[in-house]
């Protein structure tokens, strides 16, 4: 052995958290880009991952004796080595192979497939938890697993900030990948003993250590695996950027801007461009100052600037995107005005007043893009427009058929705006657009087209007609439900419709699967030793509170995809704080500070979920909300670090049964916490229930505590 088996084993465990972050991080990257995801996907995601982590440190447990830890230590961290670069390769391959081009992916096989993709890793990983700690106590001749706890999540914290700060910059996935399974070879090295083999066995490992340095930056994997799901097209940029996985691709003639596996848009699509433009442009007299959030900024302005407008202004947070626009199919740059920013955050601190807004956003199937499509942000766009002022949003549907989820959609859109302009109609073409204004709209726009001597190829006399538009649109509005909930920042109602919408597509339900999930929960409280119960709801409650942080995060900024590994590695290194606490100083009263720290979680979750909604991103200065949320994660981490520290201590039985068990039951909370966050409390209970049902929580499990703490195991 290189070094003592002492501080062998606290690199691994290090490596183990450092490892388990780092893959997480890229699985929700990768299952985002690959299955157009979102939010409920990520909670699913992270379900996942909490539950096969469970259920590999609960299945390790019963595998302690025969083979030493160390060899079982060693054995998982080469199995780890193999299959983070095995699992990558994995997700693509299953979007080309079960979801052909032009499909979109049902959320039921998403879900499977992130299962079995993620469970052989997620397995090994939460086995080495339980041999780590039984190698660890067996070394102190006591109970070490909170220990190991703490060391893993140091880990994980170190990874996140090498993630966010070095390795998002500096390299691609791939590269990533093979160089953390060089890390965990490394790891396993250390702790190989001199007999029998040793140094041979050292040799084979420092041999394939440096296989997997090479192999990454001699082969692309990363245009490789990317060359699966973009079949018979061209990837002419492919760009990793703190906003989102950028990929344009060619087919013909045609370019595609793809974001996060997103079809952003496509160059010449003649009658996008001009439905986006001139359907909302021709409603207005003389429009002079426009603003353009979003979308094809190269076959817009062609079409805006056919009205000799004053000004364009283009706002786009991505500037990776506006220099692949520039670079591959180009735009007038002096004609139009770009900036790089956060569209929410340009709108609502511009003192400029516009003419005409045009909204060139998908639809509102995260929380990112709902953020353009509430309440409060209507209200604020209507503050920038110029008195007669329009604004231009697109909606989903089909041109002939709309079904229900489809007209709840429309219905809560539609209410929202009704809210904030005296006049607003749909205008059906080969896209659905809703034109809002406080002037006068109208589907007659083929005079003022001809008036204005405009010359265009899909928008004109033609292919548009009047009345079947306008008999087309009220036939639409008449079904849609002047009660439909409005939609706002905080009570994001076209979210989640919108998912129903996406699952209706494939006659899915997502109520069953609740049930489902919400009933496995409760036979595992019911079932569990009173530690256990606990742990579930500690750890259902911390995860609760971080799906929150992250829904939050998304609403307040939009760019979620690069602070995520950041704001989970925070959430480590309170994890990490809290057992170094309860580790230092020791409490007489242990039990009573359980109890305290149990209720005080959540009645911090009650007092965070009440207030986080009252709170206006632009009503404070950006880095003190930022920093408020980095703070909470911290907390809530040391509380939940302090919790199975103290379970350590206070439970009674055998070392690998009590840290196995009571491991698993910290992550099944977590998962059942990930999921319901995202599919279930937070879209439909809203975030006042959700805090006073956690709080709720919370308060039995102090009370069955306090009552059962003579019988306690």
């Amino acid at each position: 052995m290189l070094i003592n088996k002492h501080t062998s084993l606290k690199f691994s465990m290090i490596i183990t958290g450092f490892t388990a972050l780092l893959v997480q991080i890229i699985y929700l990257r990768e299952f985002l880009n690959v299955f157009s995801g979102n939010e409920l996907v990520v909670g699913v995601i992270i379900g996942n991952w909490m539950l096969l982590t469970a259920a590999g440190a609960r299945l390790a447990g019963l595998f302690t004796k025969g083979v030493s830890s160390t060899a079982k230590i060693i054995s998982g961290q080469l199995f780890i080595s193999v299959i983070i670069p095995v699992s990558g390769l994995a997700i693509y391959w299953a979007k080309a192979t079960f979801y052909p081009p032009g499909s979109l992916p049902a959320f039921y096989g998403t879900s499977l497939l992130s299962l079995l993709i993620m469970a052989p890793f997620c397995l090994v990983s939460g086995g080495l938890f339980t041999f780590l700690s039984t190698g660890f106590s067996a070394l102190a001749q006591k109970q070490q697993a909170q220990k190991v706890y703490g060391l893993e999540a140091i880990g994980s914290f170190l990874g996140g900030l090498l993630f966010t700060f070095v390795l998002l910059v500096y390299l691609t996935t791939f590269q990533t990948i093979f160089i953390v399974s060089a890390i965990n070879v490394f790891a396993g090295l250390l702790l190989v003993s001199d007999k029998p083999y040793g140094k041979l066995k050292r040799s084979g490992m420092i041999i394939f250590i440096f296989i997997l340095l090479i192999i990454p930056f001699t082969i692309d994997f990363d245009a490789l695996s990317k060359s699966y799901v973009y079949k018979r097209q061209k990837i002419v940029l492919m760009k990793d950027t703190p906003f989102g996985s950028l990929v344009v691709t060619q087919a013909g003639n045609q370019y595609n801007f793809f974001e996060n596996g997103v079809n952003l848009f496509s160059s010449d699509n003649v009658i996008a461009n001009e439905e986006s433009v001139h359907y909302a442009m021709l409603q207005h007299k003389n429009p002079q100052e426009v603003l353009v959030v979003s979308g094809d900024i190269s076959g817009i302005s062609g079409e805006i600037l056919k009205y000799n407008v004053a000004r364009i202004d283009y706002v786009e947070i991505n500037p990776y995107l506006i220099k692949a626009i520039g670079d591959v199919v180009g735009f007038d740059k002096e004609m139009v005005n770009v900036h790089v920013s956060d569209a929410r955050k340009y709108i609502f601190e511009t003192q400029t007043k516009y003419d005409v807004v045009l909204l060139n956003l998908p639809p509102p199937a995260n929380l990112q893009l709902n953020r353009f499509y509430t309440d409060e942000f209507f209200g604020r766009v209507k503050e920038i427009l110029h008195p007669g002022g329009v604004v231009s949003i697109p909606v989903e549907g089909g041109s002939n058929y709309l079904g229900d989820e489809a007209i709840k959609l429309m219905g809560t859109l539609y209410n929202t705006l009704k809210l904030h302009f005296k006049n607003v109609i749909l205008y059906p073409g080969e896209g659905n657009y809703f034109l809002a204004s406080d002037g006068g709209l109208s589907h007659e726009i083929l005079g003022k087209l001809e008036k204005k001597n405009l010359t265009n190829e899909w928008v004109n006399r033609y292919y548009v007609d009047e009345g079947m538009a306008g008999n087309r649109a009220k036939s639409i509005l008449r079904a849609l439900d002047a009660d439909q909930e409005l939609n706002s920042d905080f009570n994001p109602v076209a979210y989640f419709t919108q998912i129903s919408y996406w699952l209706s597509w494939y006659g899915q339900k997502i109520w069953w699967s609740l049930g489902v999930a919400i009933l496995a929960l409760a036979l595992l409280f019911v079932f569990s030793g009173t530690f256990n119960k606990a742990l579930l709801v500690t750890g259902f409650t911390a995860s609760v509170v971080e799906m929150v942080v992250l829904l939050t995060f998304q609403i307040f900024f939009g760019h979620l995809y690069h602070a995520i590994a950041l704001l989970i590695s925070v959430f480590m290194v309170g994890l990490a704080a809290g057992v170094w606490v309860a580790e230092k100083y020791s409490f007489k009263a242990t039990f009573l500070y359980f109890i305290v720290n149990q209720l005080l979680m959540g009645a911090l979750a009650l007092i965070f979920f009440l207030s986080i909604g009252k709170v206006s991103n632009f009503s404070i200065p950006e880095l003190y909300l930022k920093t408020l949320f980095y703070l909470i994660m911290l907390v809530f981490g040391g509380m939940t670090g302090l919790q199975f520290s103290w379970v350590m201590k206070l439970r009674k039985g055998a070392r690998a049964t009590v840290s196995s068990s009571a491991y698993a039951a910290d992550l099944l909370g977590a998962a059942g916490g990930a999921i319901l966050a995202s599919i279930l409390l937070v879209p439909t209970l809203g975030l006042p229930l959700t805090a006073f049902l956690l709080f709720g929580i919370n308060l039995l499990i102090v009370l069955i505590l306090f009552f059962k703490k003579t019988i306690l195991r």
